[in-house]
């Protein structure tokens, strides 16, 4: 048995949508290696002329001789950073295998601890360091032998001098992961938006779409001349939502088009019985908008705004555009049988405002007010 028509467009919608995005995360991820090795070769080749600065008064050797050893400091912390990011933080700290990582991070210590035991047992038969605080530093590690590192008055040095170290690589990791976390964050929600957005456009209200039908099958029974251009109206809309608004912006001129077919489709579904206003004002020849932004309010005014056993349903939409802002206005009759629903569209108020933060951050507001009599929504957008 074959899924219906409107959820095998959804199907097909979502598998495209994650298609996409599992290929552009290929490319950018190819796109991306050829960006991060020599970033990461500048970030150490900084990290060698800080090691060097920091150092240098330390020590008291000549520029040579400190360059040559901070080639070595630069290593050996490179090794035990990359260590730590790319597989101790990822296959133990990040699955909560913490025993393990504690393991880890006590090899790490060893060898660290090591590398400064040969440094300090050897660079003497090659180096003079007149550093008098180093000499020191060198003398307590090395008094009692190998085994000295791991006594308890040389770990404390030994870890504050390998702290000191590594703590602006690790520092600049933890910066990195944090925006690639908020940047998945908003990727996904992004993602989420966009599948709730494919279901809007799959549904239109099967309401809308059945009574619709039902009008203009009453048109056709009296042979009214209005059939053909309801027919034409709702070809239109459905054409619009199926296809021409699979791009992140359409011209503010055919969403407009469009919200007119729906509004002339509501007044032929509801003849003279309702009021209904729309006005469009000002110039909007080049401006773009995100499609169905504004539709889920307009759609939530028809549904609540009109009531069958009363003559006072009327819906009233005012839009108009001055230098590159949108303000739209949208007001309807507000009835007090039964529960209000808060639902918009079919996707929500709250997911409708989420959509604008997330496409039009800083550039827009949103003013909801609900009155005795009836329901405002004022919406500004700057296009621009």
């Amino acid at each position: 048995m074959e899924p219906p028509p409107r959820l095998f467009d959804l199907q097909n919608s979502a598998r495209i949508l994650f298609r996409n995005l599992k290929e552009n995360s290929r490319r950018f991820t190819m796109d991306k290696t050829y960006v991060r090795v020599p970033l990461h070769i500048l970030f150490w080749a900084l990290m060698y002329f800080l090691f060097t600065y920091l150092k240098k008064p330390l020590l008291g050797l000549p520029d040579e001789e400190i360059r040559l050893l901070m080639v070595k400091e630069v290593l050996v912390i490179a090794a035990i950073f990359y260590f730590l990011s790319y597989y101790v933080f990822s296959n133990f700290i990040a699955r909560r295998k913490f025993v393990k990582a504690f393991i880890s991070l006590i090899l790490v210590y060893y060898f660290y601890a090591t590398t400064v035991f040969l440094e300090f047992k050897f660079l003497p038969y090659f180096f003079s360091i007149p550093g008098r605080g180093y000499q020191a530093y060198m003398q307590r590690t090395i008094s009692d032998g190998y085994v000295g590192i791991l006594m308890l008055k040389n770990v404390g040095e030994i870890m504050m001098d390998f702290t000191y170290l590594i703590a602006p690589a690790l520092i600049v990791k933890l910066f990195v992961t944090l925006i690639k976390l908020s940047r998945q964050a908003l990727k996904l929600e992004m993602e989420n938006l966009n599948l709730e957005l494919v279901f809007l456009k799959a549904q239109i209200n099967p309401h809308f779409l059945f009574n619709t039908l039902n009008s203009v099958y009453s048109l056709a029974l009296v042979r009214s001349e209005q059939t053909a251009d309801t027919v034409i109206k709702l070809s239109d809309l459905m054409r619009y939502t199926l296809y021409e608004s699979n791009t992140a912006k359409i011209s503010l001129e055919k969403e407009f088009r469009f919200f007119r077919n729906y509004i002339e489709l509501e007044r032929i579904r509801h003849s003279s019985r309702i009021t209904i206003v729309f006005e469009i004002n000002g110039d909007y020849k080049d401006l773009f908008i995100a499609p169905l932004i504004i539709f889920p309010f307009i759609e939530n005014a028809f549904k609540h705004g009109i009531n069958s056993a009363s003559a006072n349903s009327w819906v009233t939409i005012k839009m108009w555009t001055n230098d590159g802002v949108l303000r739209v206005e949208i007001r309807n009759a507000r009835f007090h049988s039964g529960k209000r629903s808060t639902s918009v569209g079919g996707i929500g108020i709250p997911n409708t405002k989420k959509r604008l933060n997330l496409l039009y951050p800083g550039k827009h507001s949103v003013k909801i007010v609900e009155m005795d009599h009836d329901f405002l929504v004022a919406l500004d957008i700057n296009l621009r």
